[in-house]
């Protein structure tokens, strides 16, 4: 289900609310954060919001994201829910958190049976060093990868999307999984990832990219950053964002794709207030 431009900019709006909700905190705690991956691209582009897309992504570094786990729930308050292996048993978020209004709903339809805090959210990423090195980046990507596919099957991850002889097979993995928690698999994840030396000159969200290209940069890169505008506040990018971005969606990342790739996630349940609602897949009129 696509949303109608109504619900597409009451979903952004949403967004921008959550992401000035969590970087208040982050700028209290003196913790460096940059807009990431399309959200970068976004505010470069546009000055906010990629005008089709839903999502607001942003990164800080690892040491520095431990801190803001520690005190980000009680910081934000019952208006919000902090997401991630650790504090939902549902969730699905390996390797990194999700921030999620609570009283909203925003919801694929790969996830639609799990019971788990829904609300509209931002993705905050973790940054961890990233080996120099071809073979280990390839080797720590696949590792990683596994625990994804292994965590997907756990909790039937798209399983209603699934042709019949899948179905069976993800139902026979979940049910061998089930005394591994969602919790140790995200451990091990958060474990493989620290595995890299400090002392590398890279950094990435590994779960994301690994030797892909993914958000990888120059640590360098992260700590000299500019504010720009990104909807109706400013937020913090990299100064080399040009590099970046060339290096991450290519050298006219300026020139916005083809109309009929302008498309949103496609999602099952949309509940806000004062926009139509969407409830398995059809607007509720």
């Amino acid at each position: 289900m696509i949303y109608t431009q109504e619900q597409l900019h009451a979903i952004q709006e949403e967004q921008y609310g959550v992401l000035n909700a969590t970087a208040e905190i982050l700028q209290r705690y003196n913790i460096p954060y940059i807009l990431a991956f399309g959200s970068m691209l976004g505010a470069v582009r546009h000055q906010g919001f990629i005008p089709w897309d839903d999502d607001i992504d942003i990164a800080i570094m690892r040491k520095d994201y431990d801190r803001f786990l520690a005190v980000a729930q009680e910081e934000l308050g019952d208006a919000y829910c902090v997401q991630n292996t650790d504090t939902d048993k549902n969730c699905l978020n390996i390797g990194f958190t999700k921030i999620r209004k609570v009283g909203t709903v925003h919801e694929s339809k790969g996830q639609k049976h799990l019971d788990r805090c829904k609300g509209v959210g931002i993705d905050v990423f973790p940054f961890d060093p990233m080996p120099e090195k071809r073979w280990k980046q390839v080797l720590l990507y696949h590792l990683v990868e596994l625990i994804k596919l292994t965590s997907s099957a756990k909790l039937k991850y798209n399983y209603y999307a699934f042709r019949p002889v899948k179905k069976y097979a993800t139902l026979v993995a979940s049910a061998l999984l089930t005394p591994i928690s969602i919790s140790r698999l995200g451990k091990i994840d958060t474990w493989l990832k620290t595995r890299t030396s400090d002392k590398s000159a890279l950094v990435d969200w590994i779960s994301y990219a690994a030797y892909k290209t993914g958000g990888r940069m120059q640590k360098e890169w992260f700590y000299d950053r500019i504010y720009v505008p990104f909807g109706n506040q400013n937020h913090p990018i990299i100064r080399e964002y040009k590099n970046h971005l060339i290096r991450t969606f290519g050298e006219d990342f300026m020139t916005p794709p083809p109309v009929e790739k302008r498309v949103p996630h496609p999602i099952i349940n949309l509940k806000i207030a004062g926009v139509p609602e969407i409830k398995d897949g059809k607007q509720v009129k």
